[in-house]
């Protein structure tokens, strides 16, 4: 058995600060959850949204409908804060007000969920964002099997 130097330590010591540092990083601007193997980035709206209801939509997951979030974290890659585009903005502004109504969106093929912008904050909008996360989550599913 090798026998640790001071230089030994030291370098595993770094290695550990770095590691630690990095998810806390990767944490600022994605969702990571290295004990499930789960990554999603997340796209804030900077004006008009709050991307931390959307990490704490994901942490209600992970407590409370554990089955639920493995399905999110193996479908979804991105949770994007916008507004859905129900139809090319040429073919009229109706169509792209209806969009702006819709809580979100999944657009087929992808894996990437489509969130409205809100500023709001409290348990009632995290529970609401949960369920879009849910809803969006299963076209994706219903897609990629």
């Amino acid at each position: 058995m090798q026998n640790f130097s001071k230089d030994n330590l030291t370098f595993y010591t770094l290695i550990i600060i770095f590691l630690i540092g990095s998810y806390f990083v990767i944490n600022i601007f994605s969702y990571f959850d290295i004990t499930n193997f789960c990554y999603i980035s997340t796209e804030r709206d900077i004006v008009r949204g709050n991307e931390k209801t959307i990490k704490q939509a994901l942490k209600y997951l992970k407590k409370n409908k554990k089955d639920d979030y493995k399905m999110v974290c193996k479908y979804v890659e991105t949770i994007s804060e916008k507004y859905c585009i129900v139809a090319d903005w040429h073919l009229g502004e109706s169509l792209l007000r209806e969009g702006c109504k819709l809580p979100g969106c999944y657009i087929k093929g992808s894996k990437t969920i489509y969130l409205k912008p809100s500023e709001e904050t409290g348990e009632n909008i995290i529970k609401k964002r949960a369920g879009d996360i849910i809803k969006y989550s299963n076209f994706s599913k219903e897609f990629w099997n």
